[in-house]
Formats: C-alpha cells, structure tokens, sequence
C-alpha cells in the first residue's frame, strides 16, 4: 500500500448516513456544503488507528487463550471469530454494505510505519484494507459522541490537556476571535454529547468553548494565575451543564402537575437536577437557560413561580405562541 493508492471502503448505509451526520455536526464541510468525507475519514483513521489496533490484536490473543493455545489453528479460529463479530449488522435487520466510499490516504494519516502496519494486518489476518477500516470505523460509532469527538480533536485535546496539567495559558482561537485564557477544565456535557472547554481571560471573564468550535489552540509560557473565589459559582454550574453556561440562579422553582410529574421522569434530554421536591413544587439551583428551554415544551404542565424573571419570559414566549396560532 502506499500513499497514491485509494482505499475503497463498503460500508452499510446506516454507517455512512452516522459519517456523514457527524461530519456535519463538526461542521467539516467542502466548499459546496457537501460533507468532507476524505478530510474526515483520514483524521479519524489517523487518530484512532493505534489504539484500534491494539484493541483489536488483543481481542484475538484473549479469544485465542480461550479456545486453547495448543489447539492447532487456534489463532485462525480467533481471527474468524473476530471477522464474524465485525460483520455488519443492524438491529433486527441485516444491511449490505452497498455504500462505496474513496478515500485518498494523506501522509499526515499515514506515515511509513503505519503503511507497513496496515499491509501486516491484511497479511497475517486475511482482512482487505476495505474490511479492516469497515471495522474499524464500525468500533469507532460504537462509542458515545462525547469519545468521538475526543479522538477526532485528539491533537486539541491533548494541548488543552497539557495545559491544564503544567498551570499554562492558552492562545484559542475561533472563528469570531482570538483570545488567551487559562483553561480550567476540559468536560463533557451530562447527555455525553459533546466535549467543552471552562475558562477565564486575565480580566476574570468566564468562557466555556465548545471544542468543534475552537480552530486551534496553542500553550503559552505564562503560568495560570490563582482561582478566583467570584468565578468559583460559574464554574461549578458549568461542570454540571457545561452547554448551558451563562446566568445561574440558585433558587429556581417549579410548580408539576401530575402529567408535568410523568414527562419529568421520561424526558432525559436536558433534564435539570431537583435540589429538593415538596409535594407538586420543584426546586432547582442552576443555568436559567437550561431550566427555560426544558420546561418550555411542559406547556401547561409545567408553571415557573420563581424567579419572576423567568415566569415572565415563560409567559412571553407562551404569548406570542399563541398570537402567531391566531394569525389567520
């Protein structure tokens, strides 16, 4: 194999349409606003092939010991086993892999000890590229969006990471501006969706950076001045909602109904942490947009009574709802 050669990788139509959706989640889009599947592809290969790998020639030995290392062709069944537990599949129903995908392998992707890997893979466990980069990517949608996103920003991360642990600042820039903070945490949001960055500039401003948004970032040789006790509140409701970092209130009440009480227990996405519940009432002690956007689809289930702030902006939204309704 080598750098001219392109991969053609068949993979099943559920896994192209989760490519291509994260592509676009990313926001890795070609000039025509076609997903970048040879940009996106080459990144996660690149990043994701050692520890794939490693993953994957440990599963053979470990299945290889099971079925007896002195049992002839043992490793052989261990890798057919293997093939067999990658095959495409779907819940219920079985999918062909009638996607076609090109990929053009970059040498940023692939250095020379990577090529000669991958032609010892193919040798020793009778795998086409196609079907060993199938399976690799196969792994990869395995994992929640959170991980996803950690090994397609691998590089970002681990600055950001670095950072972090040698008390450093940082030089992030986006694509509204370029800013140096001290970086205080690197998190996931509670529904594992996305990773962000917590941090504050020199003046004492708080940031929270969501990491596909960040376009570089770089270590800078200033150390991270101390905590500051007025931040200590932003940071610790971030941590809980890091997507939903702004206003805070600690004293957040909200009136259920019965039904309000059902759609509570069932609707996880977003769902605010109760500090306390006394019979119908809610309290809450956190993002004010958070609380807003969740009890919003509640309708008349679901009643702010404190603050007043937001009861009131509940009620304006509800209001002009009900006005574009009316409009003939």
């Amino acid at each position: 194999m080598n750098y001219e050669e392109k991969i053609t990788i068949n993979v099943t139509e559920r896994l192209y349409n989760r490519i291509t959706d994260d592509i676009r989640v990313y926001g890795k889009l070609k000039n025509n606003g076609e997903p970048n599947i040879n940009d996106f592809l080459n990144t996660v290969i690149s990043n994701y092939f050692d520890e794939y790998s490693d993953s994957y020639s440990d599963m053979i030995g470990r299945i290889g010991q099971v079925i007896g290392e002195n049992e002839k062709g043992s490793r052989r069944k261990a890798q057919e086993i293997v093939r067999l537990m990658n095959m495409p599949r779907d819940t219920g129903t079985k999918q062909k892999t009638n996607r076609h995908i090109a990929v053009k392998p970059t040498k940023y992707s692939f250095n020379e000890d990577r090529l000669e890997e991958i032609d010892r893979i193919s040798a020793e466990y009778g795998l086409s590229f196609s079907e060993y980069f199938r399976n690799m990517l196969e792994s990869y949608f395995e994992m929640p969006q959170y991980k996803r996103e950690r090994i397609y920003y691998k590089d970002l991360c681990s600055t950001i990471e670095t950072a972090i642990r040698k008390q450093r600042a940082l030089r992030i820039r986006t694509q509204r501006s370029s800013i140096m903070v001290y970086p205080r945490y690197l998190v996931s949001s509670q529904e594992e969706l996305f990773n962000y960055l917590l941090a504050e500039d020199p003046e004492g401003k708080c940031y929270t950076f969501r990491i596909s948004r960040i376009i570089s970032a770089a270590v800078v040789n200033r150390e991270v001045c101390a905590y500051r006790p007025e931040n200590d509140e932003y940071f610790r409701q971030a941590l809980k909602s890091p997507q939903y970092s702004g206003v805070y209130d600690d004293h957040i009440c909200v009136e259920l109904t019965e039904q309000g009480k059902n759609m509570f227990r069932v609707i996880y996405f977003d769902r605010p942490v109760p500090v306390r519940t006394e019979g119908n009432l809610y309290w809450f002690s956190g993002s004010v947009m958070q609380i807003r956007n969740y009890f919003s689809r509640f309708g008349k289930d679901a009643v702010i009574i404190e603050p007043v702030y937001l009861r009131k902006q509940l009620c304006s939204y509800y209001e002009e709802a009900l006005n574009a309704y009316r409009k003939d």
